[in-house]
């Protein structure tokens, strides 16, 4: 019997001593014992997890206060969402839960149903006081699983929220949890974040192992941790918060009734769920503190937590048949919470993406999606930074993403040196990230395929950008960038272009390149206004990327007076992060700089027209697909539109000197017909060229080839 069986013993099966005292006595051994134990997860679980105190904080309890009046939910004759909270005595728990969802509010309707199993205490009085709950009064004392299963029984919803009354729920927390199921069809049952009153982590999920027994993943641990915040599929998750379909419910025939003193029957539950092939899943942004044990207490030698010992066993005849296929306790670490993937990919980049700032962004983003839903557990690697940044770094993480960030994580080697993972695939995205962690790759994941992902070929914007300023060292700089990618496409197993220009012209650099071209990811997007109703020019891009800041900077010089002359009351927007400073002091009558705009849909369905006067750069440019998807029609230079098939006066103007670019807005701006032809052929070349599913096609091909 090695040490974690004998740890595992101890917190289960001594029945003399209470649960603090057995957590005591299990850290005084791993603190005198610590060259037998510390390669245990008992040990990471309660003694690794001491050093993440400083990041995480207490939360401020509501004060229970019977006389406040305050508390009021709206009737609602067709709630989307029941939510059920059971109860016995402790009104004060009951109060405060109720309290926190009338704060923390929610888009979707709901109705709350209270089961008052007998209380005791002065229940009736204060429950009395708060209006548009619907109160169900046991006669006799049935116990927590009939209670759960008679709230069931009379809900109106379409799902269901069992909430345990010792909670108080934070905010967006039963969003959250309805915005998984609206997005994963597969969800069973979707489970919250549970946290402790002091800020450290209850629950992330559920794990049972092959014996039956459970374990709360990441307990006393530091909740905001990288591997507890993404969602993911799970054992169990506890039943003190999880949401499932009232259909799916009533089809499995309530919480079985067999666990009847509560205990293992959310457990029960999961595995029933996962049974008829329903998912799961655990959504970390909704999020609920849970003051454990107020209800039954903690020790299971007394009361009625005495009874998850007997229910486990209950549980154990019952789902044995499945169990032998669950892993052992001694076998589990921080890779195996996720059991239910078999391929994991590490998706490398600059920064986290941000698809309403850059077209990089947008590209990213389609890729994880398409990664994800093709089976792979995606870790994303922000390099340059390692930031966690709000909202983007929150939506990856909802999708199901593992992402890692500061202070947890800062660099690759901490990584690989804290979970021993070994990637099966690694997606490298931009020479100047490949550099940086090809070594790294290459000593940690040695058996990994490797996805070079250029984005643009740079050491070809480098050098257009050299020659049109005549800069030697820009030339010079981009003969060092063209080693280095030609370096890494090599090094690759498979290389990912945009357009076939791009492959030909790394192929004439290197004929042994393995590169697959992936097209664009688009939507075509409701159209706006009609001919008539419009006004205006539209520019958009992100002013960090210098061939943006060169191009609006040329067309306000060269082609805007043109333009100007013609037609004087034109409007001209500019859209985009990051105005530099030479923009905003060449602001004039009609030109608005607006800066990052969130809703790029105001300005696509009311301008006329938008331009990219690129006067150099590389790869397949998102300002062009954005105009196309809108159904607007673009003017644009050679460079801006080079690889993507588009054809001059049919899906497309295409211009590349000052006048005929000035000449081009004005026959447009006036010209209907021509007008109408650009924008029904450029949605008709989106239609075709730019589908999810030909991307994703293109990816499970590369991933054939090697034999996945």
């Amino acid at each position: 019997m090695n040490f974690e069986t004998i740890l595992h013993s101890i917190y289960y099966r001594i029945p003399f001593i209470s649960h603090e005292n057995k957590r005591k006595l299990i850290l005084f051994i791993h603190k005198n014992f610590a060259f037998l134990t510390k390669k245990s997860l008992s040990y990471k679980l309660n003694i690794d997890t001491n050093h993440s105190s400083d990041h995480s904080k207490s939360f401020d309890i509501i004060p229970y206060d019977p006389s406040d009046t305050s508390i009021k939910f709206h009737s609602c004759k067709k709630p989307l969402i029941s939510i059920i909270i059971p109860f016995f005595n402790k009104i004060e728990y009951t109060w405060r839960c109720l309290k926190s969802i009338d704060i923390a509010g929610s888009q979707y309707p709901f109705e709350i149903i209270i089961i008052d199993d007998c209380s005791q205490d002065n229940t009736h009085e204060v429950l009395n006081q708060i209006q548009g709950i619907r109160i169900i009064h046991n006669k006799n004392n049935i116990g927590f699983i009939r209670s759960c299963n008679k709230g069931a029984m009379n809900a109106k919803g379409s799902y269901l929220v069992f909430l345990n009354n010792d909670t108080q729920v934070l905010a967006g927390w039963l969003d959250e949890l309805m915005h998984t199921f609206k997005a994963r069809h597969d969800a069973g049952i979707v489970g919250a974040k549970l946290i402790y009153p002091n800020g450290k982590l209850q629950e992330a999920g559920g794990v049972i192992f092959q014996d039956g027994l459970g374990l709360n993943y990441g307990k006393h641990d530091d909740p905001l941790k990288p591997e507890y915040n993404y969602l993911r599929e799970v054992d169990y998750c506890s039943g003190a918060c999880i949401m499932i379909s009232s259909q799916l419910f009533n089809q499995l025939g309530l919480f079985d009734e067999r666990y009847i003193s509560g205990y293992y029957e959310d457990t029960d539950l999961a595995f029933s769920v996962r049974k008829i092939g329903k998912k799961v899943l655990y959504q970390p942004m909704s999020r609920v503190i849970h003051f454990e044990g107020i209800t039954s207490g903690t020790d299971i030698h007394q009361g009625v937590k005495v009874h998850q010992i007997s229910n486990g066993k209950k549980f154990y005849r019952k789902w044995a048949h499945v169990l032998k296929n669950h892993i052992r306790l001694e076998n589990f670490d921080i890779n195996t919470k996720d059991q239910y993937t078999s391929k994991r990919l590490l998706f490398i980049d600059a920064t986290t993406p941000q698809p309403d700032m850059d077209s990089g962004s947008i590209d990213t983003f389609n890729y994880l999606q398409i990664l994800q839903a093709l089976s792979f557990q995606v870790t994303f690697v922000p390099l340059s930074n390692f930031l966690y940044i709000k909202p983007y770094t929150t939506n990856l993480q909802k999708m199901g993403i593992e992402c890692l960030y500061t202070p947890y994580i800062n660099n690759l080697i901490d990584h690989f040196n804290f979970t021993h993972r070994q990637y099966d695939v690694v997606v490298i995205s931009r020479v100047t990230e490949a550099i940086k962690s090809i070594d790294v790759i290459k000593k940690y994941c040695k058996n990994a395929k490797i996805i070079f992902n250029p984005v643009d070929i740079h050491f070809l914007r480098i050098q257009r950008q050299g020659r049109l300023f005549r800069s030697n060292e820009l030339i010079q700089n981009a003969l060092k960038l063209k080693k280095m990618e030609l370096f890494i496409a090599q090094y690759s197993d498979c290389t990912i272009v945009l357009s076939d220009k791009e492959k030909n012209i790394l192929l004439k650099e290197n004929n042994k390149l393995n590169i697959e071209v992936l097209p664009f990811v688009s939507t075509c997007l409701p159209d706006g206004k009609n001919f008539k109703d419009r006004d205006g020019i539209l520019f958009i891009g992100n002013f960090q990327h210098p061939p943006n800041c060169d191009a609006i900077l040329y067309f306000l010089d060269k082609i805007w007076p043109i333009v100007q002359l013609k037609n004087p009351n034109t409007q001209f927007y500019i859209i985009g992060p990051n105005p530099v400073k030479q923009l905003t002091k060449k602001c004039r009558k009609n030109v608005h700089v607006k800066g990052h705009v969130k809703d790029l849909s105001i300005y696509f369905n009311q301008c006329k027209l938008s331009v990219a006067p690129l006067r150099y750069g590389a790869g397949i440019k998102g300002k062009i697909r954005t105009s196309l998807s809108y159904g607007l029609p673009i003017v644009a230079t050679s460079i801006a539109v080079e690889g993507m098939g588009l054809k001059n006066d049919t899906n497309v103007l295409i211009a590349d000197n000052e006048t005929e670019f000035a000449n081009s807005i004005i026959e447009l701006c006036s010209n209907q017909d021509l007008w109408e032809k650009l924008k029904t052929n450029g949605k008709k070349f989106v239609e075709i060229n730019y589908s999810m599913d030909r991307c994703r096609k293109k990816f499970i091909n590369i991933f054939r080839s090697f034999n996945f």
